[in-house]
Formats: structure tokens, C-alpha cells, sequence
């Protein structure tokens, strides 16, 4: 017999586990048969995945998640997505996809590493926070200088608004806008999501057989760096490394697996 098959690329599953630690649901729509597609969504930890779909079913699939009221993004590379980029509210093409995948797509990664994405989502968010800061403080520090100028206190004490210093005044407005925005340059992409954390529970997991049970589910999970369990401990301790994922997904996670873990509190 002979298999042959796409290798995944490099960080794809702490991409996915990024994403969905940001609470993005993600779906795969591919061409491919349901037997590779499933595979694929089993090893990245995907749930929701089409398979022997054509560019036009993909698009409907889109507009169907629209209709129940979502905001959707499509990644793709290839000319067979670009009905589907053109529906998504958010279109993102890869650096090495098509020439016009790139066209239609709104957001375009220089590179095709999918760790890039959760990095862009984090840059927009960021990005826009800032800009309600500078229309705050500009339209803010506008109506506060306007009466001033216009000799708003004057009446009542005398105090009059040199040009020169309105001016100056003025500059300063722009100055604190820039500053501002420079500062987006010290922020890290790396989300807060992405560090790694130690959870605890308490689980019936009670001997080597049952771990050889657990272990397939756990370790297909690239959130997940390390995980062990303490059979002399009397409640079974199981500690898991996770990067990305709560004490509630990791529970959920073993429970899919058909044993309990109850998260120790420190």
C-alpha cells in the first residue's frame, strides 16, 4: 500500500489554538474528500469542516453563518477561494497564494505562516483602540481650547488666550496624537492568550491504561507542551502545560475522553 499526504505546516496548530483561545470558531471548507478533511480537522482540533466543496458551495457556506448574524473571515490561497474571500467580511490571503486571491483578499500576510493571523486580529484591535483615543483627546482638547480662545473667561477674570500661545497650544493637540500612535510600536503582538499556564485538577484517570487512553486526545492539542499525572498523589493529580487554553476547555477536553478532571483551586 501507499499513502501519500499534505504535511501541515509548521505552527498551523498554534495557530488554530490561538484563534480559538481569542474565541473564534473556526470551520475548514475543502475540496478534498471527507476522509482527508477529517483527518486534517482531527489532528489541528477543528470540529466544524466541509469536504467536496466547490468555490460557489463555499461561498454559500459563508452566507449561511452570515444570515445567523456572524461576522465571518476567510483565509485562503487559492483561485478556487476567491468567491468565498469576495462574500466573508473579512477576506485574508497568504503572501504565497495567487495573484488573484491577493487581489480580492482585504488583508494580505507577507508570509504563508497562519501565526501570522491571530497577530494581525491583535494589530487591528489595537490599531483601532488607538484611533477612538486620538478622536477622543483631539476633539476633546479642541472644545476645551476653542472657548478659551474665543475669550470664554475673560468676563469673568480676566484671563485672555495669547495667539502665540493658542498656537503652541494647537501643536501640542497633534504632538499627543503622534506620540500616541508611535506607542503601538512597544506593544507586543503576542496576545496574553499565548503564554503558557499550568493547570491541576483532580481526575479518575487511575492508571497507566487509562492514560494510554487520554493520551491520543491531549497530545494532538499543540496548545498543550507537557501533561502528567500523578498516580501516588490519592486524588490522581493530572497537571497540564497549556498555552492558550482555559482550566474549563482543558476539563472539557478530558471529559470528551470519558474521564472527569476537577480544576484544583490554588
Amino acid at each position: 500500500l501507499l499513502a501519500l499526504q499534505d504535511q501541515l505546516k509548521p505552527g498551523s496548530i498554534e495557530a488554530v489554538s490561538a484563534l480559538q483561545a481569542r474565541g473564534v470558531t473556526l470551520h475548514i471548507l475543502s475540496g478534498d474528500q471527507e476522509s482527508t478533511t477529517a483527518h486534517l480537522a482531527r489532528t489541528v482540533g477543528i470540529d466544524h469542516y466541509r469536504a467536496g466543496m466547490l468555490p460557489a458551495a463555499k461561498a454559500s457556506y459563508i452566507n449561511e453563518i452570515q444570515q445567523q448574524g456572524h461576522c465571518v473571515a476567510m483565509v485562503g490561497d487559492g483561485i478556487n477561494d476567491t468567491e468565498a474571500l469576495a462574500q466573508a467580511d473579512l477576506s485574508i490571503a497568504m503572501g504565497h497564494g495567487s495573484a488573484i486571491a491577493i487581489d480580492v483578499a482585504m488583508l494580505t500576510l507577507m508570509t504563508s505562516d497562519l501565526r501570522s493571523i491571530p497577530k494581525a486580529l491583535r494589530l487591528s484591535h489595537i490599531t483601532t483602540r488607538g484611533i477612538r483615543q486620538n478622536l477622543f483627546w483631539a476633539f476633546f482638547y479642541t472644545l476645551l481650547g476653542i472657548p478659551l480662545a474665543a475669550g470664554l473667561l475673560y468676563p469673568l477674570s480676566g484671563f485672555f488666550l495669547d495667539p502665540l500661545l493658542a498656537v503652541a497650544s494647537m501643536s501640542f493637540s497633534s504632538v499627543s496624537v503622534v506620540v500616541n500612535s508611535l506607542g503601538l510600536k512597544r506593544i507586543p503582538l503576542e496576545s496574553s492568550h499565548t503564554m503558557t499556564v499550568t493547570h491541576q485538577f483532580q481526575t479518575n484517570i487511575m492508571c497507566g491504561s487509562c492514560r494510554a487512553k487520554v493520551a491520543p486526545t491531549l497530545e494532538k492539542q499543540g496548545a498543550i507542551s507537557h501533561w502528567e499525572v500523578d498516580f501516588e498523589h490519592p486524588d490522581r493529580i493530572l497537571t497540564i502545560e497549556s498555552k492558550g487554553l482555559s482550566a474549563d476547555e482543558l476539563s472539557t477536553l478530558i471529559a470528551s475522553t470519558g474521564f472527569k478532571a476537577e480544576a484544583v483551586k490554588s
